[in-house]
């Protein structure tokens, strides 16, 4: 068994081994390679989607505050029908009083598919008081496929 394995060696030549060893290394660091890299734009645009999703998020909450302190449902359902309007991604929202009773709820009547659920969630405050909560989630999937259209293909697979 062992002078078979001495022979097959015996027919390639040194520089030959050698050549296939690093050929076999170089290809399988490009793999590696290209795994990590595919890893860290796929963290980078999540990351993005995510901090897209707060600042969104944020800026509703300043701007139903005065609304939503007075409790004024009509203009809280209007501000939240003008943004539903701009982002179709939105899944729902609901905004509560202090004492837990929602001034407005909102879910998307058409079916979406759930992949990927972003939700936020925050207490609605001034000056240390509370005066209620709004709480948004987002279908994160059409999103990521948009910035997936500038990753090479097989994207989706990552995210």
């Amino acid at each position: 068994m062992q002078l078979e394995g001495l022979k097959a060696t015996k027919r390639w030549p040194l520089w030959g081994q050698i050549t296939l060893a690093l050929g076999g290394a170089m290809l399988l660091m490009s793999v590696l390679a290209g795994v990590y890299v595919r890893a860290l734009e796929t963290r980078y645009v999540l990351n993005a989607l995510q901090t897209q999703s707060q600042r969104t998020f944020a800026l509703l909450v300043a701007a139903t505050l005065d609304a939503i302190i007075a409790e004024d449902r009509p203009v809280l359902e209007t501000m939240v029908t003008r943004v539903i309007r701009q982002d179709p991604d939105i899944v729902s929202v609901t905004i509560e009083n202090k004492e837990g009773r929602p001034l407005v709820q909102w879910q998307n009547p058409t079916v979406q598919p759930r992949l990927s659920l972003q939700a936020f969630s925050q207490d609605l405050t001034l000056a240390g008081e509370k005066f209620g909560r709004m709480t948004m989630a987002w279908n994160m999937a059409g999103q990521q496929a948009q910035r997936c259209s500038s990753m090479p293909p097989g994207c989706s697979s990552f995210l």
